[in-house]
């Protein structure tokens, strides 16, 4: 009987001292963790959000003062020679209240928080900006080479299949970008779409896991599996078509437009499945076909 008294202490001992003080430093631990991640995600999307509004606002004023300056120099020029018409003087009218239009764009521009009721935290988006985003390609693989300083990815051997991916990452706030292709094979295959970051780099864009888009012969890709002629969408491609593929991280959608047709489709984006940051992919099979990407 005493062994049995000794043993039962033995164990309410180590249930009150070492199994409770363990189990509660590894609960504390995961929670300190959880902490520390949700802060850093915090500070990522507040800074790319203040990157973002800053480049709105001064890529907006630039391209004010430029044409400003250029109808300054026009109406001193066409003064100084007493050179100008009825004509001019409409012209410059409109282009004066085009300028004072676009003055007060920016006041437009709201931030405001998408209180979504099954959301911990409230988003953070910008409203009102409508910019073409800038980026470049750096990172390729398969039978792609990269030119004009990250402007175009060109196929340059045998057909195969070849992926190039952006430099930038994007995890919050909306992204507009414009491809313009420059050369199409006859059986027209091109596929624009979103990787995530930690998806490894593979020549076949449209099949790697956590890649959402768009290809040929009517293909869409929901986390690399194809999902052929999905909301309707038809690829009809031709060359010198503009294709204008929009990301919105905050809404998680991507949205892929062609400005000839005008055909417009979009996707929403599982984010369980396409961790944030996202990069842009751009897939090219045939010998010679060739994508910019416009400012």
């Amino acid at each position: 009987m005493d062994d049995i008294i000794i043993k039962n202490d033995e164990l309410k001992q180590i249930i009150n001292e070492q199994i409770t003080q363990s189990r509660r430093d590894s609960l504390v631990k995961k929670i300190n963790e959880w902490e520390e991640q949700s802060i850093i995600k915090i500070r990522e999307v507040a800074n790319n959000t203040r990157k973002q509004l800053s480049n709105a606002f001064g890529e907006h004023m630039n391209e004010i003062k430029k044409s400003s300056a250029n109808l300054t120099q026009e109406l001193r020029k066409a003064c100084n020679d007493r050179n100008f018409v009825d004509t001019d003087l409409k012209k410059w009218i409109e282009m004066l209240d085009k300028l004072k239009k676009d003055s007060i764009v920016l006041l437009t521009i709201e931030v405001t928080q998408d209180n979504a009721p099954n959301s911990f935290i409230s988003k953070i988006i910008i409203n009102g900006i409508d910019v073409t985003s800038k980026d470049v390609f750096n990172q390729t693989a398969g039978s792609i080479r990269i030119e004009d300083y990250g402007q175009v990815i060109a196929h340059d051997q045998m057909n195969d299949h070849g992926t190039a991916r952006s430099k930038n990452e994007y995890s919050s706030a909306q992204h507009r970008f414009r491809f313009k292709i420059e050369h199409l094979h006859t059986d027209k295959w091109i596929f624009f779409g979103i990787v995530s970051r930690d998806a490894p780099m593979q020549p076949l864009s449209y099949s790697t896991p956590t890649t959402y888009g768009w290809g040929g012969n009517n293909s869409v890709y929901l986390n690399g599996v194809d999902q052929t002629h999905s909301g309707g969408y038809k690829s009809d491609l031709e060359i010198n078509d503009i294709i204008e593929l929009m990301i919105d991280c905050d809404r998680r959608t991507i949205r892929w437009t062609n400005q000839r047709t005008k055909n417009t489709h979009a996707l929403d984006v599982d984010t369980n499945k396409c961790r944030f940051p996202w990069q842009l992919s751009v897939g090219l099979y045939y010998l010679g076909d060739r994508v910019h990407i416009l400012s």
